[in-house]
């Protein structure tokens, strides 16, 4: 019975932080974050790999996503 109410309370707490990241500004932030690390990592990718992905940036940046 307490391991129920123990795995209760983590998944009520869980269901918290969800929200909260995926509240109408969290989802944005969580967004833009994505978007700029995928674009910069399709900017490396075309800079330290250009016989891998011939194409340049957006070569680059399809492969990061």
């Amino acid at each position: 019975m307490i391991r129920a109410l123990r795995l209760l309370t983590v998944a009520t707490r869980a269901l918290r932080a969800l929200r909260l990241v995926f509240g109408r500004r969290g989802l944005v932030y969580v967004g833009g974050t994505a978007a700029v690390l995928v674009l910069a990592g399709g900017a490396l990718i075309a800079v330290l790999e250009p016989e891998t992905v011939q194409g340049g940036f957006w070569a680059g940046v399809w492969w990061a996503g």
